[in-house]
C-alpha cells in the first residue's frame, strides 16, 4: 500500500512535470518537443481520472453493503416464553400427543366414527351432514391419545380448567379410557346414552369429519397440569376473535419475552401486543397450563420475527450488522476479507502506474 501511494505521488508529480517542460518549450518555440510534453501530460491526466473514477465506485459499493448490512439479516435463532389465551398454527407433520390428560369431562362434535364396543356402540361412520355430537361426564376419564394431521388449522384455547381445541380440513382422532360415567351421543335429533361401570376401563375411539367452515371442537376440563409437545407448524398467530362471532380479531398475549441467542438481544411482549414469525424452524415447542391460561414456549429459527402493538408490529430480528457487531471472530474475519478487496484494488491502480 505504501508503494501504491509513492506511486500516485509520482503520478501527479510527473504529470505536473511535464505541463512545466510544455510551457518552457512553448516560449523556446519548440512546437514538437510541447506536443509531446501535453500527450504525455494527458495520459497522466486520463490514469489519474480513472483512479478517480474507481475510487467512487469503491466508495458507493462499501456504502451500498454498509447499507445491505444494517438493513438485511439472517435467518436468526430465537426463543420465546408467552403467556397468552390463544394460539393458532397450521400444522407441518402429523401430530400424536404423548401426553394424557385426565378430566371429567369430555366433549367431541363433528364425529363420523364412534366406537365403544363394551358399550355395544361398533364403530360406525356416519354421514357428515349427520355428525355425531359426543358428550362424556364422569371421573378420572382419561384422554389416551390426541390426533392431528399435516395441514389441519388447528387453535388452542385455555381458559382456568378448560381446555378447548378447534381444527379445520384434515380429520381428528382419539381414544378415551373411562371406567365410571355416562356417555351421550347425539346425532339427526336422536340420543344415545350409555352409562360406564366398569373395573375394566372401557375404551371409546373417535374420528372427526374433515371440515373447513364448521371446525371441530373438542375440549376437557382439568385441575391437573397438562403439556402439548412436538407440535411442528408452518405458520402461527396469537389472535382471537372478540366478540365471538363478529369477525374482529384481538391479540390473545398477555406477557412475554423473545430473545434472539446469537445477538443476545430481547424483546418484552406486553398485554395485547402481537408476535409474527416468518420462516419458522422449530427445535422444540411446547404448550402447557399456566394458571387460567397456557404458555407456549419455541426456540429454534425465524426468517424474521416482527412484534409490537397490533398493525405497528416492527422487525425485530437482528440485522447482518449487528450480527456481525456481536459475533467477534467473524467480524474479524470480514474485516480481514475488506481490507484484503481493497489492498487488491490499489494494486490494480498501481498496475495502471506502472504501465
Amino acid at each position: 500500500m505504501i508503494k501504491t501511494i509513492k506511486r500516485l505521488l509520482g503520478l501527479h508529480s510527473e504529470r505536473l512535470s511535464k505541463v512545466r517542460s510544455a510551457a518552457r518549450n512553448l516560449r523556446e518555440g519548440k512546437l514538437e518537443d510541447a506536443e509531446k510534453d501535453l500527450k504525455w501530460a494527458e495520459s497522466y491526466s486520463r490514469v489519474l481520472a480513472f483512479i478517480g473514477i474507481g475510487k467512487k465506485c469503491l466508495v458507493i459499493i462499501c456504502a451500498f453493503l454498509i447499507a445491505l448490512a444494517y438493513t438485511c439479516h439472517p435467518s436468526a435463532p430465537i426463543s420465546f416464553k408467552i403467556r397468552t389465551e390463544n394460539v393458532s398454527m397450521t400444522l407441518a407433520e402429523n401430530w400424536a400427543s404423548d401426553h394424557s390428560f385426565t378430566s371429567d369431562r369430555v366433549f367431541a362434535n363433528n364425529l363420523v366414527e364412534v366406537g365403544a364396543f363394551g358399550l355395544n356402540i361398533p364403530r360406525e361412520v356416519y354421514p357428515e351432514e349427520n355428525a355425531v355430537e359426543m358428550d362424556l361426564k364422569g371421573k378420572d376419564i382419561n384422554v389416551n391419545e390426541l390426533i392431528l394431521l399435516a395441514n389441519t388449522k388447528v387453535e388452542f384455547n385455555a381458559q382456568g380448567d378448560m381446555l378447548r381445541l378447534f381444527a379445520k380440513g384434515e380429520p381428528l382422532a382419539g381414544e378415551l379410557f373411562a371406567q365410571n360415567g355416562i356417555l351421550m351421543l347425539e346425532a339427526g335429533g336422536e340420543t344415545i346414552e350409555r352409562t360406564i361401570d366398569s373395573e375394566i376401563p372401557e375404551t371409546i375411539s373417535f374420528r372427526s369429519a374433515r371440515t373447513v367452515a364448521d371446525p371441530v371442537r373438542f375440549e376437557f376440563a382439568t385441575k391437573d397440569d397438562w403439556q402439548l409437545r412436538g407440535l411442528l407448524f408452518r405458520e402461527i398467530g396469537f389472535l382471537e376473535e372478540y366478540p365471538p362471532g363478529s369477525g374482529n380479531f384481538i391479540s390473545a398475549i398477555h406477557s412475554g419475552k423473545i430473545t434472539f441467542s446469537e445477538t443476545g438481544t430481547f424483546h418484552e411482549l406486553g398485554k395485547g401486543e402481537s408476535l409474527i414469525l416468518k420462516g419458522p424452524e422449530i427445535r422444540r415447542m411446547e404448550i402447557s397450563k399456566a394458571g387460567n391460561d397456557m404458555e407456549i414456549f419455541f426456540e429454534g429459527t425465524v426468517d424474521e420475527a416482527s412484534a409490537g402493538p397490533r398493525g405497528f408490529e416492527r422487525d425485530m430480528t437482528p440485522s447482518w450488522l449487528k450480527w456481525i457487531y456481536h459475533q467477534q471472530r467473524v467480524a474479524f474475519f470480514w474485516i480481514a476479507f475488506a481490507i484484503l478487496v481493497l489492498k487488491n484494488l490499489l494494486d490494480v491502480a498501481g498496475a495502471f502506474m506502472s504501465l
